[in-house]
């Protein structure tokens, strides 16, 4: 949509302001301020090196997986229990994603290997190109 706007050129500019000010009057400052926030591209960013490293994984490049991972990452089956990046790429032996969705700093993927579907959940620091934890969750 915003994309229409921008292409119409200065006939939007009537429009745009009639819904910039319903944004207002329904959403408060607060809300239309989470409204912008959603043009921020991070989970773009943040699904790549999800992506990235789940590819690694799946082909057994432990090395470049471990690179993926800040220095303090963990690494969890569930919620808590500590899982190595060994035992990682056996449970995810030639998996793919089949979705890949990005809410905040966190990403979820649904994967599917040769020991069959779960869900993985990586937490990607803001800055950089570190994820700080991993979880997954076997089906």
């Amino acid at each position: 949509m915003m994309l229409q706007f921008l292409r119409t050129g200065s006939r939007a500019a009537s429009p745009a302001l009639q819904l910039s000010r319903g944004l207002l009057a329904n959403q408060g400052l607060r809300g239309t301020a989470g409204f912008m926030a959603g043009f921020d591209e991070s989970g773009a960013r943040h699904k790549k090196i999800a992506k990235t490293f789940v590819g690694d994984v799946a082909r057994g490049d432990k090395f470049a997986a471990l690179r993926a991972l800040s220095s303090t990452a963990s690494i969890t089956l569930g919620d808590s229990d500590p899982l190595d990046i060994a035992e990682l790429v056996a449970q995810l032996d030639g998996a793919s994603c089949t979705k890949v969705i990005s809410a905040g700093s966190t990403v979820a993927a649904s994967l599917n290997s040769a020991h069959g579907r779960g869900i993985g959940f990586a937490d990607v620091a803001w800055r950089g190109n570190a994820i700080n934890h991993i979880r997954y969750f076997p089906a």
